[in-house]
This record gives C-alpha cells, sequence and structure tokens, in this order.
C-alpha cells in the first residue's frame, strides 16, 4: 500500500517589496514605501500580492486573469460559500469607493 505523501505549506512572513517581492528592506528599491489609495492607474499584479502579503491576511481570494486570458481563482478557504461571501463584500466595499463613499467599513 502506498501512501500520500503529507501537504506541507509553507508560511513565509518576511515583509516583501511591492517591486520585486523581495525581502523587506529592499536594496534594489530602499527609498520606496506602499501607497495605500484609491488610483486609476494601472497597478502591477506584484504590486498587490505584495501588499496582501505584508497584510498578514488570515485569508485571501484571488481573482484574476492570465497573460492568455484565462481566468484564475483561489481561495485560501475550503468553503465555497465563505469564499463567495468574501468575493460579494469586496463588490460591495468597491461600489461604496466609486460611488465616492472611500471611507466603507
Amino acid at each position: 500500500m502506498t501512501t500520500k505523501p503529507e501537504l506541507v505549506a509553507v508560511v513565509d512572513a518576511t515583509p516583501r517589496c511591492e517591486f520585486c517581492f523581495g525581502p523587506r528592506p529592499c536594496p534594489k528599491h530602499p527609498n520606496v514605501e506602499p501607497l495605500s489609495v484609491v488610483t486609476s492607474h494601472e497597478v502591477p499584479p506584484m504590486h498587490m500580492l505584495a501588499q496582501a502579503h505584508n497584510a498578514d491576511l488570515e485569508t485571501v481570494v484571488i481573482v484574476g486573469i492570465t497573460k492568455d486570458g484565462r481566468e484564475y481563482f483561489a481561495s485560501s478557504h475550503p468553503d465555497a460559500a465563505e469564499s463567495m461571501y468574501h468575493l460579494q463584500r469586496g463588490i460591495y466595499k468597491l461600489n461604496r469607493i466609486v460611488d465616492g463613499d472611500d471611507e466603507a467599513d
């Protein structure tokens, strides 16, 4: 009887640079500080992932589009209903920001 190897999650809590995802303080970008504002400019995905990494999140739901146009979805929570709840909360907050209530909870 063969046994499957146990999956082990490796957690790296090292703060990361928002530009190169290298450990902070980053020698390549020593004068760069994260900017937490609403912007209409496109932000590279690596910047967003580094900010999420640095936020010490308990749960995360990721939605994206690959370079070849395919949808990407991942969630750290096994319950689909809870993942959908977080997505709906994100939509709610985004609508409030768009409507000018950027102090939304």
